[in-house]
């Protein structure tokens, strides 16, 4: 026995009665302090090391593009956010009808109706590894997350929708859907389906709240004809995504591009109409929609163009009733008194359409919301330019306006904001161009435009007249610059210009890209590398530049990027790549390194004030704001 355990023995050996008194207690201790360490240990390392994380900031998609809005939710379960959002495999568009066969038996092995080329991503946050992805029918524009669970597993869940008839629900952990559109008895193959409502409803008795969704708006109709078949609202099942009773036909008999929006309990908004076909915005109790009674009330009419644009559901006039912001496609802006359902006030802009969603926030902090606006000069599916605009929520008057040489067809969000307990709110935005503050007619770039990636099934026109596609571009400085896409944060005293996205570059010319922006997709606010500092998410699509209504040689490729909102730094966040290094996924610093230099970045932070702080919440950080519902909240 060695003098340490002779010591150890002789100190025990004193204190016979304290033994019998602390071993007891030491147990209990350790039955206690046990699990609070497990606790401790499981959150530390569920939690990321902020730190330790490698990041990524952009991941290119070959040969697909994007029409998807984002949305933000931990798939993955480490605590911070995630992505999802859907593409569309573009070689599927351009492929002649002779692999058609090829394609269909494709589609057959998977179980997913053809042409099968939409494709659902999940997207780990902080360094762009993907999770899972599935495949659906087409392309999905409008996804909803986090608010409905399909399978009533205490696990929220998602729904996607879009062109063609394309519906889906799946499981946002696991990339698993539960159900698609094949179950659907009303369902046009070449209509598409919007953003779905949930409902406070359960109207087939499963326990789970369903769904009501618009279906709609035929692409294939050439925009002179006026007659089209009228669109209907739906109610889908949650659980199973089949058809609840028959469907609600539009009762001015017009279609429909507009995704319902609920107003208070137990009304819906919904609205009809098209670019170029009358319509108007209307109400109607659910009720009614189930009982299939033809009893609807008429809030705003429209005798040349219709109301396609969600509108915004919040109390502008701090009443406590919820208003309603109505944009026309004619470019009509009008602010309906929720009490009266009256006009507040009416703002009427000739010549410009509406194809994105307002965004709302508190520009001026004078504590009334206010609107941010892109409209788009001239008429579908020709525009000269576009303006940017913040209107005043309390009387409709331009508080802040930019103009730039190309139309802009992705919605605004807001970053809310505080100064010395005031808001502040920022809105960001998307610009193409470095033009972007004169005014001329663009004849360097295309003027298609197109209802979606490419043409959709029966839009293809064959005319030996038309000018093909493979026109050969001269590369030049000038055409790149057009070619650029701009993200803009602005709280309307001054203008940052937060990230600069180039199109895929020319192999033989450093400066040199024969690809544009197909701004069709929007972007989403969050923190996904835990550094508690928000970032925007974005998706672009870039593709090859064509003269005419002809696939032949149509290329597609999409960005995703992220990029900090970081107001106290200043920093030169650029993506770009070589076209041919897009599939290889690797990038040329030296590249970058060479459009730092050709770029003004500010120098400064924004009002250089650290007395400017973000909220952690925000509200309208994603297409239709935060629980996709076009409701906007100040407080969540």
């Amino acid at each position: 026995m060695n003098e340490e355990e002779e010591n150890f023995i002789q100190d025990t050996s004193v204190r016979p009665s304290r033994e019998k008194t602390c071993a007891p207690c030491c147990v209990i201790f350790s039955l206690l302090i046990t699990p609070i360490i497990c606790i401790i240990v499981i959150y530390l390392t569920s939690k990321k090391d902020v730190s330790t994380l490698k990041y990524n900031d952009s991941l290119w998609f070959p040969s697909a593009g994007s029409e998807s809005c984002i949305r933000l939710m931990d798939i993955n379960g480490d605590g911070l956010d995630d992505i999802i959002v859907a593409l569309t495999e573009v070689t599927v568009i351009t492929t002649n009808l002779q692999n058609d066969a090829n394609r269909s038996a494709f589609c057959q092995t998977i179980n997913v109706e053809s042409p099968c080329s939409g494709i659902v991503y999940g997207i780990r946050g902080y360094d762009f590894s993907i999770l899972w992805s599935f495949r659906v029918k087409a392309s999905i524009f409008e996804i909803v997350c986090d608010i409905i669970d399909v399978n009533n597993d205490g696990y929220r869940d998602c729904i996607g929708s879009g062109r063609q008839g394309t519906l889906v629900a799946f499981d946002p952990r696991l990339g698993k859907p539960f159900w698609d559109n094949s179950t659907i008895k009303t369902r046009h193959s070449l209509w598409n389906f919007y953003n779905p409502v949930i409902l406070p409803v359960d109207v087939d008795q499963d326990n789970i709240n369903d769904f009501l969704i618009s279906h709609g708006g035929n692409p294939t109709i050439p925009s002179e004809i006026h007659e089209r078949d009228a669109g209907c609202l739906l109610i889908i099942s949650s659980r199973t995504g089949n058809q609840i009773g028959e469907p609600f036909w539009m009762p001015d008999k017009k279609e429909t591009y507009m995704s319902p929006v609920l107003y208070g309990n137990s009304t819906i908004l919904f609205g009809t109409g098209g670019e170029t076909v009358s319509g108007g915005l209307y109400s109607i109790s659910i009720d009614n929609i189930i009982k299939q009674n033809n009893q609807y009330l008429t809030i705003f009419k429209s005798f040349e163009k219709g109301v396609m644009v969600p509108p915004i559901v919040l109390d502008v006039d701090h009443d406590g009733i919820d208003d309603i912001l109505v944009s026309c496609f004619d470019g009509t802006l009008e602010l309906i008194n929720g009490r009266t359902m009256k006009p507040i006030w009416t703002r009427i802009f000739p010549r410009f359409e509406f194809y994105a969603t307002p965004a709302p926030g508190d520009f001026n902090s004078d504590s009334f919301v206010d609107f941010m606006l892109i409209l788009n000069y001239g008429e579908w599916d020709r525009y000269d330019y576009s303006e940017t605009l913040v209107i005043d929520g309390l009387t409709g008057e331009t508080l802040w306006k930019k103009n730039s040489t190309f139309g802009e067809f992705t919605s605004p969000l807001t970053l809310q904001m505080t100064k010395h307990g005031e808001y502040q709110d920022s809105f960001i935005y998307r610009q193409r161009g470095e033009t972007a503050e004169k005014f001329y007619s663009n004849t360097t770039t295309s003027s298609i435009l197109f209802h979606g990636i490419g043409l959709q099934d029966g839009e293809i026109h064959k005319n030996e007249n038309l000018i093909s596609s493979t026109t050969n571009y001269s590369c030049d400085q000038f055409r790149l610059n057009d070619s650029i896409v701009n993200i803009y944060l602005t709280n309307i005293k001054e203008t940052r210009l937060i990230a600069v996205i180039y199109p895929p570059m020319n192999n033989e010319n450093n400066l040199c890209s024969n690809f544009e922006p197909m701004e069709r997709s929007g972007g989403s606010i969050g923190d996904l590398n835990g550094d508690g500092i928000l970032d925007t998410v974005d998706i672009t699509t870039f593709i090859s530049k064509l003269t005419s209504h002809n696939l032949d040689n149509f290329i597609a490729h999409s960005l995703l990027t992220r990029f900090s909102l970081n107001i106290n730094k200043v920093e030169h966040q650029i993506i770009a790549n070589y076209e041919k290094d897009i599939f290889k996924k690797t990038i040329d610093q030296n590249l970058i390194d060479l459009l730092i230099r050709t770029i003004s970045f500010p120098t400064q932070p924004i009002n250089n004030n650290k007395d400017l702080q973000m909220i952690a919440k925000q509200t309208w950080n994603s297409y239709l704001g935060r629980f996709s519902d076009s409701h906007y909240y100040r407080k969540i």
